[in-house]
């Protein structure tokens, strides 16, 4: 489901012809299974591509309300990352690690990409559980650096955030 922020604009780069993704977003029956908003990690993501702040901000608010998707979300960040790098990079896990970095994750963040890392296979209830337990403005955080984590490394792979 694709939500329509403001009438005649909408951000979908699903289409077999639109590489601008470049991976794969979380699947519908995923979501569903984490009682998450199906398709809005993918169009947060679509609107950050697109460097449509009004979007990105809208669809930033109900992730704040709405930590089922942040979780979505979050878990969505740690596996392309854990992908990309092989692990996580220190960076993410540790702030004094991020003094001579162009990306900042925030705290919130963090603390989540710990908790990936030490859950594994039961990353995805762990993330929903924890983000259940944020503050709205955590959650909004943790999801802001997330989703301009992943577009960075879409952009530059390993070479982001250094």
């Amino acid at each position: 489901m694709t939500y329509v922020l403001t009438e005649g604009h909408v951000h979908d780069h699903s289409g077999p012809d639109d590489d601008r993704r470049g991976s794969v977003v979380p699947r519908a029956d995923e979501e569903l299974k984490a009682g998450a908003r199906v398709g809005v990690v993918a169009q947060l993501f679509d609107t950050e591509l697109d460097e449509c702040e009004l979007c990105r901000e809208i669809i930033l608010g109900f992730l704040a309300e709405d930590p089922a998707t942040t979780g979505v979300l979050i878990h969505w960040t740690c596996w392309i990352t854990s992908e990309t790098y092989g692990g996580f990079p220190a960076i993410l896990l540790d702030p004094e690690e991020q003094d001579d970095c162009s990306f900042q994750a925030t705290e919130p963040l963090m603390e989540l990409a710990q908790t990936y890392r030490r859950t594994s296979v039961h990353a995805a209830e762990a993330l929903a559980v924890q983000c259940a337990a944020f503050t709205a403005g955590q959650r909004l955080e943790a999801a802001r650096s997330a989703v301009q984590l992943v577009v960075g490394l879409r952009d530059f792979g390993v070479d982001f955030p250094y």
